[in-house]
């Protein structure tokens, strides 16, 4: 399998989509490809920071009545209109609102429209209100209140095929991000209970600006509601006009068969960008293990509050590195130097507003390292991390906290262990340094699924910082050394968002190894440590006029 083929097909291979044929070549090609290795793991940790992002709490039942208990109406201008229009006109607006909102939400849209075709004015706040991010029970209150101020584009576009509607309602963009809400239909108009929709392979949702210059070719997260489902794209430094694409070719598992669902959906910025705000924070540097860290400031949108993070690894850290992972370094094509910021948001009494390593809470929206940039002018090992999270209404004092630098760095774990007395005694072996524990539990003859050779496999378990499996060397007694790959197929590393230990079910496969010695030696190459020996707090400046 080419580079390129396995590239594209690994999307559908992390979510377990292929089929069988095409994910034993894709298999066997990353046992052999580095280059392609290293993009299924960026792609593992997205998929991390994507489950992590936009995760969206039920607000609770008060919120709606809170919302219409604040909307003021703007005096009405008398125009000639018709009997039933002038009847609820010319009414007492405030005497009547307590009344008419114990109606449902289909019959006051129904008002509105009939009040604005009459020349009635409505409030900006009101009319929001019909739009898709505000009539929603559940939802992300930054959204909601971006779209109460007006800084939503109603869509309201669709195209149908194969019976199926994909309906796009309205948008919500600032500086910060585009977030497109939509539904999926069936042929008597009926929302679909999955709204989940694949915007990889053959199906493309993507960002360009007006002249067609891509801005991001995916989405960076799908998020679910009771009725409605989100997509978002962050924006970095987005222009005045951007264009949704959509060129949906299969909306499994709502749609059974290939279909075309094609939409281009214009958005303009411009007001969202004058009304955000970027506030940069001077003489806020530090360097910790070999990274040298730089609060640059905070952006204030309609929608979000985001701030930015660059780090770079110091001259020293880059040489050191090198010397390890360069052409003939003891560690050559590893991910050693790698590093990854765990940090939170709390207010002045010290209550944590959401945090990278535990994202629960209404406020959060991305805090995660699948979110950062390279830095254009620091080369390898610079990276500017964004974080994001709901603004308040309240006016609050806020501090950005690293709690600590996680890096990849080179292991000195050596297992040894007797073969023949693993059914009866597995051997396990603690590494204090890296916060690890493994058992190798057994080793027997199998057969190598890329190749149906005979082999010897190695069956270990573990618990460990990483969330990708170890990389190991196998040595026997007189120091020779042996092949050693993962059988991707029988191994899985598991863990949740708020558990820093990831458990790990590991299955080796050795090559070249004829007769088993009675003894051998298990050494792990590369071990995540995290360093928490930090002392850095950042004030957040407020958000003033």
């Amino acid at each position: 399998m080419k580079c390129a083929d396995c590239q594209k097909y690994l999307p559908l291979y992390l979510d377990n989509e292929c089929e069988p044929r095409e994910k034993e070549s894709i298999k066997a090609h990353l046992e052999t490809c580095e280059a392609c290795r290293n993009i299924r793991n960026h792609l593992q940790k997205e998929a991390e920071a994507i489950s992590e992002a936009i995760g969206m709490e039920r607000l609770p039942d008060s919120f709606t009545r809170s919302i219409l208990d604040q909307l003021e109406p703007y005096p009405v201008v008398q125009q000639p209109q018709t009997e039933a229009v002038q009847e609820v006109a010319s009414a007492p607006l405030r005497k009547r609102r307590n009344v008419f909102w114990k109606r449902t939400l289909v019959a006051a849209c129904a008002v509105v429209i009939l009040s604005i075709t009459a020349g009635a004015l409505i409030s900006p706040a009101f009319a929001a209100y019909i739009s898709s991010f505000i009539s929603r029970i559940g939802g992300e209150f930054g959204l909601k209140r971006a779209a109460e101020q007006g800084f939503n584009t109603p869509v309201n576009q669709s195209v149908t095929d194969q019976g199926i509607t994909l309906e796009i309602k309205d948008i919500v963009a600032d500086q910060t991000r585009l977030v497109v809400s939509y539904v999926l239909k069936d042929e008597s108009g009926n929302v679909l209970p999955n709204l989940v929709i694949r915007y990889y392979e053959e199906n493309r949702i993507y960002l360009t600006d007006g002249a067609g210059n891509m801005i991001t070719h995916k989405p960076h997260g799908l998020s679910q509601g009771a009725g409605y489902a989100d997509l978002l794209f962050m924006l970095k430094k987005p222009p005045n006009d951007l264009i949704v694409h959509f060129e949906m070719v299969n909306l499994k598992p709502a749609a059974l068969k290939q279909g075309n669902w094609k939409l281009d959906v214009p958005v303009n910025l411009e007001k969202s960008i004058q009304a955000t705000k970027f506030i940069p924070v001077e003489g806020e540097a530090a360097s910790f293990h070999g990274i040298d860290l730089d609060f640059e400031g905070v952006t204030y949108g309609p929608s979000a509050t985001r701030f930015v993070v660059a780090t770079r690894r110091t001259a020293e850290e880059n040489e050191r590195v090198e010397k390890l992972t360069g052409p003939g370094g003891a560690l050559e094509g590893t991910s050693v130097g790698d590093y990854r910021l765990h940090y939170r948001i709390e207010d002045e009494a010290g209550t944590v507003i959401t945090s990278q390593t535990n994202p629960g809470g209404n406020r959060h929206i991305y805090f995660s390292p699948g979110y950062s940039y390279p830095l254009e002018e620091g080369g390898d090992g610079a990276w500017r991390w964004y974080g994001a999270f709901v603004p308040s209404v309240a006016e609050e004092k806020l501090w950005f906290v690293l709690e600590a630098i996680e890096k990849t760095e080179q292991a000195d774990l050596l297992i040894p262990f007797l073969p023949a007395d693993l059914a009866s005694n597995p051997v396990t072996k603690q590494d204090d340094k890296f916060s690890s524990i493994f058992t190798i539990e057994r080793m027997e003859k199998g057969t190598d699924p890329t190749t149906n050779e005979s082999v010897w496999l190695i069956s270990l378990t573990g618990k460990m910082l990483e969330s990708d499996f170890p990389l190991w060397k196998l040595y026997d007694e007189a120091g020779q050394s042996y092949e050693v790959r993962t059988d991707y197929s029988a191994s899985v590393v598991s863990g949740s968002i708020d558990s820093e230990i990831n458990e790990l079910e590991q299955t080796l496969i050795v090559t070249g190894l004829s007769t088993l010695p009675d003894q051998l030696t298990l050494s792990l190459q590369t071990a995540q440590k995290r360093y928490t020996d930090i002392n850095w707090k950042v004030a957040i400046p407020p958000n003033t006029p």
